[in-house]
């Protein structure tokens, strides 16, 4: 691979820039690091404006405050959020979902403090805790790859990502994938130093909160890390049971067995899910939702809306099982953790923009593999590429999508079918990610035939 390493005065270049103390390079360091903290805070407000009205009313959080609110009533949390909406905040200026909030029961560990509080505060403390969550993911993602963890460090590395998307999708939402992203950098570092306890209470708290990372378990079964395992179900069992107590069995049993069949539905079809399991019902029975808007339709190439659910179960199960049996091949637990975190996203039933942010990991491990093996150029471009796919804000992909459309014969609420499939741009970068963390992880002779080729 060193016939595609960077030239050296490149490679000089860039250390120049980050290091060298002289005045000149000096002053275009603190230019660039002005204007990154610039773009987060810039960012950081834009996302603080979701907390006045009615914004406020129109994040996702509604529904964690929602389910506090009812349990607190005692009554059912699983009944329409518009019915509970009505009821417990009264008149809103907007619209919200009719259908029961489709976040496990788990959540309520978390909500049910929030829910002694006036919504607009509760939302506001839920944005600051988003805040502080970063701050730590961001703390610990430097103290892992051991590099100085000092304020100016950490706003540096907070305003990178509060640029991506993401990030910034998560904030405005009120969504709980940052605390996904906390769970999943704790199982990171469980792992790199082999503590089995803390890795199994990881993955049942990423289970448990948003039935995220089951992929992982199936690893350990095959694996036989039973010590993991247990600790994983101990956590999901401890959790739930913790839940029983607060809002009694039925609820709990009404979302597994009534919940997830009914609102599942409502989203697989969306332009903005680009979960694997929704590839069946785009190829044979088009996009679209009927309870969120959809900033464009397509329909689909084939009409055969009995293949839809057919092809949506195949294909995550087939990905799941290549995925386990190419991850045996993987010859350090860092580069398989990050492998798998792809997966994970692909097959999980909805994946939004925002679930991404969860791709940081991977996109790490990616770039500490490259500057073990020196940047291979090639590889370097590919994973740059990755990046780029990545950082595309889900707003402008769906702007270039409706002009296309328009340009190929669509109209503004439909595109053809092709340009529809642009939407799985997304999909398209974590699966390329997964493909290249293998490729990265293969043993060495077998990386050296392909870079030959």
């Amino acid at each position: 691979m060193s016939d595609f390493t960077l030239s050296l005065p490149l490679e000089d270049f860039i250390r120049r820039v980050f290091i060298d103390p002289k005045p000149p390079l000096l002053w275009l360091r603190r230019l660039l690091i002005a204007s990154v903290l610039l773009g987060g805070l810039a960012g950081l407000v834009f996302s603080a404006q979701s907390l006045v009205s009615p914004y406020v009313y129109m994040k996702d959080f509604i529904q964690e405050y929602l389910l506090a609110r009812a349990v607190l009533a005692r009554e059912n949390p699983y009944l329409y959020s518009s019915v509970l909406a009505a009821k417990y905040i009264g008149h809103l200026p907007n619209p919200i979902y009719p259908h029961p909030t489709p976040h496990p029961p788990a959540v309520i560990l978390l909500a049910l403090p929030l829910g002694l509080l006036d919504y607009q505060l509760a939302a506001a403390i839920w944005f600051v805790l988003e805040l502080l969550i970063l701050v730590i993911v961001c703390a610990l993602l430097l103290n892992t790859l051991k590099l100085s963890i000092r304020i100016q460090s950490i706003a540096v590395v907070f305003s990178i990502l509060m640029m991506w998307s993401p990030f910034l999708e998560d904030l405005l939402y009120g969504q709980l994938t940052l605390l996904l992203l906390l769970f999943l950098t704790l199982l990171w570092r469980a792992l790199r130093s082999n503590n089995e306890l803390q890795a199994g209470i990881c993955l049942g708290a990423l289970l448990s909160f948003k039935l995220m990372g089951w992929p992982f378990a199936l690893l350990w079964i095959f694996q036989r890390k039973w010590r993991t395992l247990g600790a994983t179900l101990f956590t999901v069992a401890g959790a739930h049971i913790l839940t029983v107590l607060l809002m009694g069995w039925r609820p709990v049993v009404d979302y597994y067995f009534r919940v997830g069949g009914e609102v599942a539905p409502l989203y697989r079809s969306h332009v903005g899910n680009f979960s694997l399991w929704t590839v069946g019902w785009r190829l044979f029975d088009g996009t679209g939702s009927p309870v969120l808007a959809n900033p464009t339709t397509a329909p689909p190439l084939i009409s055969a809306p009995s293949l839809a659910p057919l092809i949506s179960l195949l294909l995550p199960v087939l990905i799941t099982v290549v995925a386990l049996i190419s991850v045996l091949r993987f010859h350090d637990i860092e580069g398989e953790f990050a492998f798998l975190i792809c997966v994970s996203v692909l097959v999980n039933p909805v994946a939004w923009n925002h679930y991404l942010m969860l791709a940081l990991i991977s996109l790490v491990v990616a770039a500490r593999r490259l500057r073990q093996v020196n940047f291979p150029l090639h590889a370097t471009l590919i994973f740059l590429l990755i990046c780029l796919l990545m950082w595309i804000p889900r707003v402008s992909l769906h702007d270039w999508i409706s002009t296309l459309g328009l340009r190929f014969g669509g109209t503004a609420e439909q595109v053809p079918f092709a340009i529809g499939m642009l939407s799985f741009l997304p999909a398209v970068a974590v699966l390329a990610l997964a493909t290249f963390l293998w490729w990265l992880h293969l043993p060495q002779q077998s990386k050296k035939t392909m870079a030959t080729k």
